[in-house]
């Protein structure tokens, strides 16, 4: 068959090698051969920017990538869904920030380390993100693989690579399974000296690939024995393009994410202020009492559960401006920790006055707030973690706000409380806010701006 088609014949055994054998003529090139080899020698490889190709070749891609024909087959490569995710897990992250979500503890610094970095970095990929999502839309391309009838085709966003459909080789398909369940299948290869993969959702898609790879292949050995010039002039889309050595997209400019980056670490700073004033939105942070008239007559609290404050003394002509509150319920918790509570905390307490209770972290600030009724032992969980012990007490319950009014007691425990986990057990502590004989726990009186 290879003689046949260089249109020679074999020499009988008795000539002498290089002579033509006698009585035989020499073949006539057939002028058709010359053609095809220079046909098939004007498909190659090569790249290009998409704004340098004709008209009509732009024209046809554009056409080539809204949806398939008769002589091609195109995979996308790649979709903007990723970017839309970088912004929306931007918002998502601020959203966190500046709603309750990050209040009601302060940032110690390793918190607001990360808060800022991670604010930064989502920042500048937010950015990336948009910056790609506006090329998206403008792009007269999208990044697609597309196999033709005598290319492999690349497209980006903005530029081509082809490659002659011999070049395939070196192809390989995994079969992607999850606890035997089937996922997806990966197509590896190279053309010429570049390695290239293809991502497929269903084995039927792998098998349409290869049937259409291989009717473009026999097609193309087809045309080459029978000598078609036409069919390799007809299909080769890419002949006098003048290829230009393609470069990859420059990233976001440096200036862009510096400019990014500060403007997230920025956002953050506005968040901290936001938090802070959140969380003395939420611990009710005590505020100066404001002054007290000396002529204004006491009336009595309205609250059932509180004991009359006597006629005339600060805590009665507080009252005239600020009306005590009914009494939280024995054993009401506010806490600003996400840790779980798994250490036992038990407080007992003399019965007359009432005791909001406090847990300070050094780092984080208040953990924990009870409140407790005096006279009823109340056992609550807390969270791991050492922490200094706070209370204020009283007679009279003005809120979280005032708490106990003008003749409201702070005190601190002077030793820190560490509740701590060993293997199954966890340590907890009994607390008597009161004189035991004996007892081992010394309280201090401290300021009110120091509760």
């Amino acid at each position: 068959m290879y003689d046949a088609a260089l249109g020679t014949t074999p020499k009988p055994s008795g000539s002498s090698r290089g002579e033509p054998a006698s009585g035989a003529s020499r073949p006539t090139p057939d002028p058709r051969r010359a053609a095809l080899r220079k046909a098939q020698g004007a498909v190659v490889r090569g790249s290009a920017y998409f704004h340098r190709l004709s008209p009509e070749l732009q024209a046809e891609l554009r056409g080539r990538q809204e949806s398939d024909s008769a002589d091609s087959v195109r995979r996308t490569t790649e979709s903007a869904f990723a970017h839309y995710v970088g912004v929306l897990v931007l918002g998502g992250w601020l959203w966190y920030l500046f709603s309750g979500g990050s209040s009601g503890y302060a940032w110690a610094l390793p918190l607001a380390v990360g808060y800022y970095s991670i604010t930064g970095l989502l920042s500048w990929w937010s950015t990336a993100s948009i910056r790609k999502i506006y090329k998206w839309h403008r792009a007269p391309l999208r990044p697609s693989f597309y196999l033709t009838r005598l290319h492999y085709v690349v497209t980006t966003l903005d530029s081509v690579s082809f490659w002659p459909l011999w070049e395939f080789r070196d192809a390989s398909v995994v079969h992607h399974y999850t606890n035997g369940v089937y996922q997806h299948s990966t197509l590896s290869f190279s053309l010429g000296d570049d390695a290239l993969s293809l991502q497929f959702q269903s084995k039927d898609e792998v098998e349409a690939f290869w049937k259409s790879l291989r009717s473009f292949q026999t097609d193309a050995i087809g045309a080459e024995q029978r000598l078609d010039v036409e069919y390799f002039q007809r299909n080769n889309r890419f002949s006098g393009v003048a290829t230009d050595p393609v470069k990859a997209g420059p990233g976001l400019p440096r200036r862009w994410a510096v400019a990014a980056i500060l403007v997230g670490v920025a956002t953050c700073f506005a968040a901290s202020v936001k938090n802070d004033q959140l969380r003395d939105s939420k611990w009710f942070k005590h505020a100066a009492l404001p002054a007290i008239p000396s002529t204004t007559p006491s009336r009595p609290s309205p609250n059932p559960f509180l004991r009359p404050a006597p006629e005339g003394s600060p805590t009665a002509i507080f009252a005239n401006s600020h009306p005590p509150q009914p009494l939280p319920p024995n054993g009401e918790v506010r806490t600003s920790s996400r840790r779980e509570r798994i250490a036992p905390l038990t407080v007992r307490t003399d019965a007359g006055d009432f005791y909001l209770v406090k847990l300070v972290d050094s780092t984080r600030g208040t953990q924990l707030t009870v409140f407790i009724r005096g006279g009823a032992p109340l056992e609550v969980d807390v969270p791991l973690g050492t922490y200094e012990l706070r209370y204020a007490s009283g007679a009279t319950w003005f809120g979280y706000e005032f708490l106990f009014g003008p003749e409201t007691s702070y005190a601190k425990a002077d030793k820190s409380f560490t509740f701590s986990r060993s293997g199954d057990s966890v340590s907890g502590y009994e607390v008597t806010l009161y004189k035991v004989r004996d007892g081992n726990l010394h309280t201090t009186e401290i300021a009110a701006d120091k509760f």
